[in-house]
């Protein structure tokens, strides 16, 4: 299994691009799968009953919005629109769920 991991090639989107062999970790898609890993990890360390993916977004212009909603998709939830929590289903003997948030442009300048 490890060397079919190794195999897979890296294509990150071109704003995550880098000279470096090991951009990988900096696209959208790993971002959002190491968050989501983590959220079921920590729920199961601390006997959590639920465990949430939340990305506090601060983009007026909802940049990146398409890739966490194909994430969204291929973890098997369904309409995931900014600023909704959305159900997952079970991950690790624990609820999942993901979400999306606008926080407000201000803040992010603060």
């Amino acid at each position: 299994m490890a060397s079919r991991i190794r195999s897979v090639p890296c294509s990150p989107p071109s704003a995550y691009r880098s000279p470096t062999p090991n951009s990988c970790w900096r696209s959208p898609s790993y971002q959002l799968l190491h968050r989501t890993a983590t959220a079921i990890l920590e729920a199961q360390r601390f006997a959590a009953d639920h465990a949430l993916m939340l990305v506090h977004s601060f983009s007026a212009e909802d940049a990146w919005l398409d890739d966490y909603q194909a994430f969204a998709q291929r973890m098997g939830a369904r309409d995931a629109d900014a600023d909704a929590i959305v159900v997952v289903g079970e991950r690790g003997g624990v609820p999942l769920y993901l979400s999306r948030i606008r926080g407000e442009e201000r803040y992010a300048r603060a």
